[in-house]
């Protein structure tokens, strides 16, 4: 009975869904309509999906984090962009041969956010996440990484070297969103050990793959790898924007559901072998 009424309600929301938000709205990249000043962060903003069409309040929502970055570029690449810029700049490279084995979307995207911005610097924000303030007055012209925390706690606790060095050693670092310069060591060590943990993973069936990537390539990869860099270098310069950029963050835009008629949630798979 609970499944049947479970299935009745996403049938009734899906229906909502399309009759509030399609047409679907066609989203370009947008080049930055004033200077702003002068900083370390290449003032660049990646974004993906698999598509670049989206509903109407989502893409509402998206042109408004725009209006208030207005001195950065905007750069949106659906899937054959990012797989084709993955292609043609890290070819021939561990981290590419993996990303081609990946069976999840938002796996690839992950480690395509790293890559990225190891080459290129800037900064990432998944299509579905925002900011309520501009991303350049959370950190200083001088400042050459972005970083912020999750709600999530996590339990296994840093060594008591670093401890205090993070603001919040008790919770996640997010990779949703954040702001790096080229080659910043965050990036290279996430990397690194993406393709040191890729034996682990290959070829096995996870009851639950949505977690399963979140270690591999999503939060919990990259909150190891910080850590371990700051234990290295206890006095690298970070910027620490507190929880969800200082609780102005935007975890789910108003309408962001609405791409999952084109793209089904991941999180709904069970039982899925999540690399190859």
């Amino acid at each position: 009975m609970k499944y049947h009424l479970k299935k009745i309600f996403r049938a009734v929301k899906k229906q909502k869904i399309k009759l509030t938000e399609m047409p679907f709205q066609i989203l370009e990249s947008r080049t930055a309509v004033a200077q702003g000043r002068e900083q370390k962060i290449p003032k660049n903003i990646y974004q993906t999906f698999k598509f670049n069409s989206f509903g109407k309040t989502h893409f509402e929502q998206i042109s408004r984090f725009r209006e208030l970055n207005q001195d950065l570029n905007f750069i949106f690449f659906d899937e054959d962009a990012q797989d084709a810029w993955m292609e043609n700049n890290w070819i021939g490279t561990e981290i590419h041969n993996i990303y081609k084995k990946l069976k999840f979307g938002p796996a690839r995207a992950d480690i395509f956010r790293y890559c990225i911005l190891y080459s290129e610097g800037g900064y990432y924000f998944d299509i579905s996440k925002g900011c309520r303030v501009p991303l350049t007055s959370l950190h200083s012209e001088e400042s050459e990484c972005l970083i912020s925390y999750e709600q999530n706690e996590v339990f296994i606790s840093p060594d008591r070297q670093i401890f205090n060095i993070l603001k919040h050693p008790e919770k996640y670092i997010l990779q949703w969103g954040f702001g790096f310069i080229p080659g910043h060591p965050f990036l290279k060590q996430t990397i690194e050990n993406i393709e040191l943990d890729y034996s682990l993973y290959k070829s096995k069936t996870f009851e639950n793959p949505k977690t399963a990537i979140l270690m591999f390539t999503g939060p919990g990869q990259f909150t190891k790898s910080v850590r371990q860099v700051i234990f290295d270098y206890p006095d690298l310069s970070i910027t620490q924007a507190g929880i969800d950029f200082n609780r102005q963050g935007i975890f789910s835009m108003k309408g962001s559901e609405a791409r999952y008629l084109l793209s089904p949630a991941y999180a709904n798979s069970r039982n899925s072998v999540i690399v190859d």
